[in-house]
């Protein structure tokens, strides 16, 4: 991946005292973020909607003294705001923070960091991936050799299971495991277990064998563990069938406990697809895996547009289907891409260019011609999506493009990026960080309270 680029943007986000106002969203401050963007969102919900890791270039904080991309927390409950990307002595971080994931209760967090003095060692090989322990404070190095010392490449993309206990991560690293690298520093996908402190490599055959060809990278990790999903051009599982083309990009889900690895993006015939699929995200409890691809021929049908869609997966059926249909029941009129999966599996969150998805109540009477990505909830019972990104209740489209959506276990609290201006006061031409709470999630799920409470008054609406 080499060197992120710096992004600079402006968040705003909707704290909100218990009783949060029945607009859905969102103001408190506004802040300067920076993004290393890849396809991957730069802020996360924890799975009982609680809490909110985020990116930030603003000092929010005491002990924020610079002005680089740095970890904070946001508790929607109290409205505190706290900085995570501190070294042990409570001095800030000497280097950039980016890609913040949290367990189940947000009590663990992982990232990626530059960041030297956040694990007391030299860091000359790129980034680093860290744990940290919310409540106790503690910071773990996750990329580590056997010998404990920092892998000697990139590392990133990080992601953690429900009880904190697995990091799944990205690595050109060549040193995290014993035995020589077989694709001389490719990128690899690495399981770390908190109960032993052990790296393995998880992106590789039934037999645990490393490929010689191909690289592996952006992983996502169930809840409950038990399965990571990832993307790969490694011939690792193979299909049934091939492709003149192949290898092609594909997704691949990872069993731990069987020690079994399987292509999940093949043709309904079991053949590699006729165009690459990447970004995983996965269910709590490993069911359902939502990706995007541009293949035509993932789920029996051939489909005329080749742009971005989002697939699902379903383990009970073992089939794939398009999830970003149009109203005619084809593929959808523009690209889809960023999905996050609700724990429940029930809903999926993403951005979209479409201008013809099956949308109701939040969408209003007014089409889609924007012409720029909007963010939107996916019932995945109904196929019917909800608009959330826009004004007055996401009922107006706004101008400028939303994107990065993640979400919670119950698929109720979305957090978003958009570059478009709200009020007199959004004077800078950057991304703003919206946390939203929309209806329908699990009943009796943990999450936010109901709304309650007055609205904010006019022209302060988020």
């Amino acid at each position: 991946m080499g060197p992120w680029p710096i992004v600079a943007v402006v968040w705003m986000l909707w704290v909100g005292p218990p009783d949060t106002p029945c607009d859905g969203s969102r103001h408190v401050a506004r802040q300067h973020l920076g993004g290393w963007g890849t396809g991957v969102a730069s802020a996360d919900v924890s799975a009982d909607g609680r809490i909110v890791a985020f990116v930030s270039l603003a000092r929010l904080a005491d002990g924020d003294v610079n002005t680089i991309d740095d970890i904070y927390i946001l508790d929607r409950t109290t409205g505190a705001l706290r900085l995570e990307s501190l070294a042990p002595d409570g001095r800030a971080a000497a280097g950039s923070s980016q890609q913040p994931r949290l367990s189940g209760d947000g009590r663990y967090l992982v990232f990626a960091t530059v960041a030297s003095n956040l694990i007391g060692w030299r860091v000359d090989t790129g980034a680093q991936v860290l744990r940290r322990d919310r409540e106790t404070g503690t910071m773990t190095l996750v990329s580590h050799t056997p010998a404990g010392a920092p892998g000697n490449g990139w590392n990133g993309h990080p992601d953690i299971s429900d009880d904190g206990r697995y990091v799944v991560f990205e690595s050109r690293a060549t040193d995290l495991v014993a035995g020589d690298d077989a694709n001389r520093g490719g990128s690899d996908v690495y399981l770390y277990d908190a109960t032993d402190g052990v790296v393995r490599r998880v992106s590789v055959t039934d037999s645990g064998q490393q490929s010689v060809s191909g690289q592996s990278s952006t992983p996502a990790i169930s809840g409950t563990g038990r399965f990571v999903v990832f993307t790969s051009t490694a011939p690792i599982a193979p299909p049934s069938r091939t492709h003149a083309h192949d290898p092609v990009r594909s997704v691949f889900l990872r069993d731990l406990p069987a020690g079994l690895t399987r292509r999940i993006s093949s043709t309904r015939g079991g053949g590699v697809p006729n165009g690459a699929s990447y970004y995983p995200t996965i269910s709590g409890d490993g069911r359902r895996i939502v990706f995007v691809s541009i293949a035509t021929d993932l789920d029996g049908a051939r489909h005329a547009r080749q742009h971005e869609q989002l697939y699902l997966h379903d383990a009970d059926t073992g089939r794939i289907r398009l999830l970003s249909r149009g109203t005619a029941g084809a593929g959808a009129d523009g690209a889809s891409h960023h999905p996050a999966l609700s724990g429940d599996g029930r809903f999926v969150v993403f951005s979209s260019e479409a201008s013809d998805l099956p949308c109701q109540d939040r969408c209003g009477p007014l089409a889609d011609l924007n012409l720029v990505d909007d963010v939107y909830r996916l019932n995945l019972a109904t196929g019917v999506a909800d608009r959330v990104s826009g004004g007055r209740g996401a009922r107006e489209p706004w101008w400028r493009g939303s994107g990065g959506s993640a979400t919670d276990g119950t698929g109720r609290v979305v957090a978003f990026s958009s570059r478009q201006p709200i009020d007199e006061a959004d004077l800078e031409d950057d991304d703003d960080l919206f946390v939203d709470v929309l209806p329908g999630g699990t009943p009796g799920a943990l999450g936010p309270p109901p709304c309650t409470g007055p609205s904010p008054p006019p022209g302060r609406r988020r």
